[in-house]
């Protein structure tokens, strides 16, 4: 089922890419509408059964976590600001210690 996710796989995928989303308000985004409910399989014994997600609720957590959290959002913002006036910065200096032989 590789175009599907476990809730612990999920969990782990965005937890991966910077968004500390717990079970808990994952669950409040699927009561919301906000990512697609899961859907349960049998996984056979012992599992017995499973709910998995569709890979772009991945994407739908993220989304909604941005919209519902804009601080965190406003915060990455200044960090890549920061991060590019430091770049030019570096730039500049590389210039002027080239020109100065």
């Amino acid at each position: 089922m590789e175009d599907h996710l476990t809730v612990n796989e999920l969990l782990a995928e965005l937890e991966s890419r910077g968004f500390g989303i717990s079970y808990v308000t994952l669950n409040r985004y699927v009561k919301a509408g906000f990512v697609e409910k899961p859907k349960t399989i049998n996984a056979g014994r012992p599992s017995g059964r499973v709910s998995v997600y569709k890979r772009r609720a991945l994407f739908e957590a993220i989304a909604t976590h941005m919209m519902l959290n804009p601080s965190k959002n406003n915060q990455l913002r200044r960090i890549k600001e920061l991060a590019d006036r430091l770049e030019a910065a570096n730039d500049c200096k590389n210039n002027i210690q080239g020109g100065v032989k």
